[in-house]
């Protein structure tokens, strides 16, 4: 006897008989809650599913300190003019 597996792809294509099988009139009114009950356990398990197998978002690089600008005509703070010679 071989094992059967049920995948994500196989409830996302009953889901979508579902919706096709109501849409067509195939459910009796007083199956339509049963049924409707099911359909929306069935698309917040999938959606569940959707968001856990998506790529995390990446975190953004870290940012380089910005270099304080120095105007380029001013000489640096340690230094006045007259000590150059």
């Amino acid at each position: 006897m071989t094992t059967q597996t049920l995948t994500i792809q196989d409830l996302s294509v009953l889901r979508t008989a579902i919706e096709l099988a109501a849409t067509r009139g195939a459910f009796r009114a007083e199956e339509m809650r049963s049924v409707g009950e099911c359909f929306e356990k069935l698309t917040v398990f999938l959606n569940a599913m959707s968001q856990q197998n998506q790529p995390a978002p990446e975190a953004p690089a870290p940012s380089a300190p910005e270099a304080e600008s120095m105007p380029a005509n001013d000489p640096p703070d340690q230094f006045t003019q007259g000590e150059f010679q």
